[in-house]
């Protein structure tokens, strides 16, 4: 689910003039902000009753238009999945830089391990990891995996 799925969905949504209807969704999720986007723009179009019909999976950004729906229909095996929000980091690498989305929890978890460990005295290291980008931190969480 991503930002350019909402240009379609407004060109299919305006065609209609029905004040009740269904999306049926399968996805593996995506973008968080699309999906409140796209809720919105279903819910606005469906003011009577705006429902979602999940045959296998919806999940994370999925989910939320699920649940902001006013109704859910699943199959005997759908499923929906967590709501993880994710953060869009940048590492640093011998031959340039690679971007990864990774859990905001990690992220969180991580911070707080770089705290923990500037109140026990440990390396300076930490400590310059701590005043570097968002993405730096992440590093820190992976030593923490890696090391302990």
């Amino acid at each position: 689910m991503m930002d350019q799925d909402c240009l379609f969905i407004n060109e299919v949504l305006r065609g209609l003039s029905k004040t009740r209807g269904s999306l049926l969704i399968e996805s593996p999720g995506g973008d968080p902000h699309t999906a409140e986007k796209i809720l919105r723009m279903f819910k606005k179009k469906f003011s009577d009753k705006f429902e979602v019909i999940v045959i296998d999976k919806a999940k994370s950004a999925a989910t939320m238009i699920a649940i902001g729906s006013d109704l859910i229909l699943m199959g005997p095996s759908a499923e929906l999945g967590p709501i993880d929000p994710q953060i869009l980091l940048t590492f640093p690498t011998r031959y340039g830089t690679v971007q990864q989305l990774v859990p905001a929890r990690s992220y969180e978890e991580g911070i707080e391990y770089i705290r923990e460990k500037i109140k026990e005295g440990d390396p300076p290291i930490l400590r310059i990891m701590l005043c570097y980008s968002r993405g730096k931190v992440f590093f820190c969480f992976y030593e923490k995996v890696f090391l302990f």
